[in-house]
């Protein structure tokens, strides 16, 4: 076995130039390793950053279904407060504190930031028709202050109405919202 060793080792003392090929040779597998290294640690990098981004877009999404849905809630509530036929019961059961304060903080939700366009409109729909309905059961209760059974019907009817237009906008979002995670994963 040491006669191996040592015929190996005359073999590359008799050839001076070796050094030089296993020095290039080391340094290519350096390069290449190197190359490997980086561009696997930038795929992960990147796959880190989509994940992230998809995650806040989630996140976005749910914050305006939340707020959304609790101006539905409200919305629903009154629209209940229809079927007790009684401009007396909506009088006295009625108050838009809680959603005004949900539009104003939607008002302050940042559209600019959903993943798309089609998002953002979906978005402002949801919103502007949520203000409608809140201008409408504004009027609705100062009409029931002033006891006009024609008027507050008219209104119920208009409330209606709009309130099926936002529940077919709200739909338009969560198919925006589920079309669009769907994508990014």
């Amino acid at each position: 076995m040491n006669n191996n060793y040592l015929a190996f080792f005359t073999w590359i003392d008799s050839h001076a130039g070796i050094a030089g090929w296993v020095q290039g040779i080391g340094s290519i597998l350096a390069i290449i390793a190197a190359i490997i290294i980086a561009n696997r640690q930038n795929r992960i990098l990147v796959a880190q950053t989509k994940k992230q981004h998809v995650l806040l877009i989630k996140k976005l999404y749910d914050s305006f279904w939340a707020m959304a849905m609790s101006c539905a809630n409200h919305f629903g509530r009154i629209e209940a407060s229809f079927n007790k036929n009684s401009i007396d019961y909506f009088r006295e059961e009625f108050t838009t504190t809680g959603i005004d304060r949900a539009l104003r903080t939607l008002d302050n939700f940042p559209f600019h930031d959903l993943p798309d366009y089609k998002s953002v409109v979906a978005a402002l729909e949801v919103r502007d028709r949520q203000h409608a309905l809140l201008d409408i059961a504004q009027k609705l209760q100062k009409v029931a202050q002033q006891y006009s059974e024609s008027e507050f019907h008219a209104l119920k009817v208009l409330f209606s109405t709009n309130l099926s237009a936002f529940e077919t906008e709200l739909k338009n979002f969560e198919y925006r919202k589920d079309s669009y995670l769907a994508r990014a994963h």
